[in-house]
């Protein structure tokens, strides 16, 4: 092997990444984390199930649309609060909760936290304290997709950290947590274009 062609190989070695790392995880839906009562494939029913004081005008939140999907954000201070909606779940520290269901399924569970709570400075050093406590792979394996956001790339989910920053005197910091089903977005668009396309079979000038 001449220097030039073992410059090359070397070079690249070094690009290479450590044995036993990856960008990836290897956690698939049914093993991903439970965060304050909630995870990725639950059903309303089961959300109903650990809220019992919940009720029909609160469940009625989670109603779907012509396309199977529901969406309902809980804040800490706006009605219904995280309080008053999730009796029996913990929500100290959390600033609001947001809950995407699919068919009837949790596809996407985002929840950001209260940033009088805790001041991280940066997403740096608050990914740590997320891939430690819910036992995700380390900091390392994460991608990033800008200043404010690291990324975890598991088996048909995506793990998404992001720390907004302070942006005045007054202004707290923003960290949050989403999980999200792979494909979802392209799921939701498709089925869009097709309630579309029937709408405008239905049409009569």
């Amino acid at each position: 092997m001449n220097i030039s062609a073992f410059y090359i190989v070397f070079m690249l070695s070094l690009s290479l990444p450590a044995s036993g790392q990856s960008s990836q995880c290897s956690l698939k839906i049914d093993n991903s984390p439970t965060v304050r009562s909630f995870k990725l494939g639950m059903t309303v029913q089961e959300l109903s199930s650990k809220n019992p004081t919940l009720k029909a005008p609160e469940l009625k939140l989670l109603e779907p649309d012509v396309n199977g999907f529901a969406s309902v954000t809980l804040n800490k201070s706006v009605a219904p609060t995280l309080e008053e909606y999730l009796p029996k779940i913990d929500v100290s520290g959390v600033g609001n909760i947001s809950l995407s269901f699919l068919d009837n399924r949790l596809v996407k569970l985002r929840i950001t936290y209260d940033g009088l709570t805790s001041e991280w400075g940066n997403v740096a050093t608050f990914l740590p304290a997320i891939a430690d406590s819910l036992k995700l792979p380390e900091p390392s394996n994460w991608r990033t997709t800008d200043k404010i956001t690291r990324a975890l790339d598991c088996d048909n989910f995506t793990v998404t950290v992001r720390l907004e920053p302070k942006l005045g005197r007054y202004e707290v910091e923003s960290p949050s947590v989403t999980f999200s089903e792979a494909g979802l977005n392209e799921i939701l668009q498709k089925r869009k274009e097709t309630e579309k396309e029937r709408q405008r079979k239905l049409f009569k000038p």
